[in-house]
């Protein structure tokens, strides 16, 4: 550094300099460093899924985290209360991993399902129905997804029936980080061209 020999002082000054922090989290506990500005991509992320589910954070809410998931744990035991839990089956379960399924919207023959996965960019590979019109959905994994079974191969897919809508059929599927949503239609139910 200066042609003398660095001290432990010069050395704490590098790391800090380099944006590097002394390790002090009790679920890690290694003594280490760690470099700092991994927090932010983090915070930007627990932001961004705040959002999305209808949870951002606001003035409302004072900006704080602790407020909006309150809010958004409030939301989901209302929705339990209420009844609004559908009985979703786990058929195979592959990678992705599912948690549980609420309706969101009716609207007569119409109904948007939302299910709560546990896999963050999971996808849609399939729709349809089993013998007995049950509708199904097979989730697949793509390059982005974690948050996975690490007990299953990345490539298995999870697959899911609604045996309470027996005779529904889905309309439209798709994954949106967390939450995978389904329109379903009633039988004879009709679609507006």
């Amino acid at each position: 550094m200066r042609g003398q020999p660095e001290t432990v002082d010069d050395l704490v000054r590098v790391l800090l300099n380099a944006g590097f922090v002394r390790c002090d989290s009790a679920v890690c506990g290694c003594g280490s460093w760690h470099h700092r500005y991994g927090y932010p991509e983090r915070m930007r992320e627990i932001k961004e899924m705040l959002e999305g589910a209808g949870h951002p954070l606001t003035n409302a809410n004072g900006n704080l985290l602790r407020n909006a998931l309150a809010e958004l744990i409030a939301e989901r035991e209302r929705l339990r209360k209420r009844g609004d839990m559908v009985p979703m089956l786990v058929i195979v379960q592959g990678a992705v991993i599912v948690n549980c399924a609420a309706v969101a919207r009716g609207y007569g023959d119409c109904l948007l399902l939302h299910v709560d996965l546990l896999s963050k960019y999971a996808a849609v590979d399939y729709v349809g129905s089993d013998s007995d019109g049950v509708p199904i959905v097979y989730l697949t994994t793509t390059e982005r997804t974690f948050n996975v079974d690490e007990t299953k191969p990345m490539d298995m897919q999870t697959v899911i029936a609604f045996p309470e809508q027996k005779g529904w059929r889905i309309f439209a599927a798709t994954v949106e980080r967390y939450t995978l949503a389904l329109v379903l239609l009633a039988p004879g139910g009709k679609t507006v061209a």
